[in-house]
């Protein structure tokens, strides 16, 4: 019996786009079952649907009712499938009235395995959006269409305020309507693929993050508050959060693709939904659990989850340490390197010194080239393991404020040297880029300037694969600055203090835990 579901399964367009794996799921929870002609499969917004039916043999007829009426719109046959879209974007609640037209026979799969093919399948999901939503949602939105209400609507919601006239126009003409009772789950977080933007048109809904079971960050959602321009946008369309419905409540339903041109052609529109994710970001207990949640993007490079193989310079040059700088420049200029490691007979003493050293130390003082090398160098040298994340390298950088580290073996043998100019030229800006534009800023004007950018700089480390607690590092090594900066030019204001003076800060910033909002407890 399996080995025919798993053969009726892979001759349907629907099932092309899974794995053998996730066919094999399929197969395992999945049963066949027979429904007798006349058996009411489903009422329209009162039946919860927890079974998807793969037809085999017979048909349902499909119902549309409303004012008291009920229309017959269609058919499901052998290869079709009831409650697919349903269960993807109506939360289970049946959208359309059906019942058998002779003796059915069907696989049934569960709506959790369908959900769980979802979240993992893109093409999957995307398939039924494509294909069949159009033919299950009302696309006329009733009256309020009818009368321009839609458009109407839209107006006065951000961000379609910042649309054109036409395009308003457009948009309203591709909404839906549909309505939900108290306590529906209509999508719960990293499982639930997002096809449409929710704007809530009456009733009210609660979205939080899920963490251990418990709720966290929740938020009420009241009339004309929009859900998943974020998930669509910055998440591949997994759902960001879950939301459930708190009252009986009604939402207008805008397609993706019709979203997603919105957004192409409209970067104020667009920005709208990146804008309030980054705000969000800035809290540093949001920041925590979203970077857990979002699904780094398929062609990613996910920069910061990258060992340190991926860009140190590799054949490290060596000096001893006597040896005079002169032999030092030409043993660097041999081998083409801009450093060279200094080894002393302490091995705790081991140096660097950079192309800057000769510029700064040797030629802009005279000093005298046939000097040791040692006599210049930077020490200690710092290490880092070449099996360390670009991104630990890259906060440690920051936090202890050097620019070269050596990187070292499973034996603790240098095997290659890593700066600020190799992850800068890795990813185009590094995070230590803002870092340093606060370190020069003259003004304070300048100071918010650059603490503007930590937002949508966190929402890029994310997306590139930054772990939570990197985030939260990198937060606080960001707040350390500007502290340390207005520290810095209250006293070149102020002139020196009386008396010494200790600047203590306490709370979530002194635990080096804080988010980008200060706590104020200094």
């Amino acid at each position: 019996m399996k080995t025919g579901t798993l053969r009726f399964l892979s001759a349907m367009p629907h099932f092309s786009f899974l794995t053998k794996d996730e066919k094999d799921l399929i197969v395992s929870r999945s049963t066949i079952i027979r429904l007798p002609k006349g058996h009411p499969v489903s009422v329209q917004g009162k039946t919860l649907i927890q079974n998807v039916l793969i037809i085999m043999k017979g048909q349902l007829s499909i119902y549309q009712e409303g004012n008291g009426q009920k229309e017959l719109t269609g058919y499901i046959k052998k290869g079709e499938v009831f409650g697919g879209i349903t269960v993807m974007l109506n939360a289970g609640i049946s959208l359309r009235t059906t019942k058998t037209d002779t003796d059915v026979d069907a696989i049934s799969i569960p709506d959790s395995v369908i959900m769980e093919i979802c979240a993992k399948n893109k093409a999957f999901h995307e398939y039924f959006l494509v294909n069949y939503s159009q033919n299950m949602f009302d696309k006329s939105l009733d009256a309020i269409a009818r009368v321009g209400q839609a458009r109407l609507f839209l107006s006065g919601i951000d961000p379609f305020t910042f649309l054109p006239e036409e395009e308003i126009e457009n948009a309203a003409k591709s909404l839906s309507r549909f309505s939900y009772p108290k306590g529906t789950v209509l999508f719960v977080q990293g499982k639930t693929r997002v096809g449409y933007l929710y704007i809530l048109q009456k009733g009210a809904a609660e979205r939080y993050h899920e963490e251990n079971g418990e709720k966290k960050i929740p938020e009420i959602l009241s009339e004309g508050d929009i859900f998943g321009g974020i998930s669509m946008l910055l998440n591949d369309g997994l759902s960001v959060r879950t939301m459930e419905v708190v009252e009986d409540s009604t939402f207008c339903v805008l397609p993706k693709q019709e979203f997603l041109k919105l957004c192409e052609k409209h970067s104020a529109f667009s920005d709208f939904f990146s804008d309030t994710f980054g705000k969000r970001m800035l809290s540093r207990s949001y920041a925590a659990i979203i970077a857990k949640t979002l699904q780094p993007k398929e062609d990613s490079l996910q920069l910061f989850n990258q060992p340190l193989s991926q860009i140190y310079s590799r054949n490290p040059v060596f000096c001893d340490a006597d040896v005079s700088i002169q032999d030092a420049a030409s043993a660097m200029a041999r081998q083409q390197s801009s450093y060279a490691f200094i080894r002393s007979k302490d091995p705790e003493q081991m140096g660097i010194v950079t192309e800057k050293d000769f510029a700064r130390k040797v030629i802009a003082h005279g000093y005298p080239t046939d000097r040791p090398v040692a006599s210049i160098m930077s020490a200690p040298l710092r290490t880092i393991s070449e099996k360390a994340l670009v991104f630990e390298a890259m906060m440690a950088m920051m936090e202890e404020d050097f620019q070269h580290v050596g990187v070292v073996d499973a034996n603790e043998t240098i095997i290659g040297m890593l700066s600020n100019k190799d992850i800068l030229a890795y990813q185009g800006q590094s995070p230590l880029f803002l870092l340093r534009k606060i370190q020069i800023a003259p003004t304070m004007d300048k100071i918010i300037e650059k603490h503007n950018r930590l937002a949508p700089m966190v929402r890029s480390l994310i997306h590139n694969g930054a772990t939570a607690q990197n985030i939260t590092r990198f937060i606080t090594a960001v707040s350390d600055t500007i502290l340390n900066k207005l520290m810095s030019m209250t006293l070149d204001e102020m002139g020196p203090p009386p008396v010494h003076f200790v600047f203590m800060i306490m709370g979530s910033e002194g635990r080096r835990s804080g988010g980008a909002l200060f706590s104020k407890i200094w």
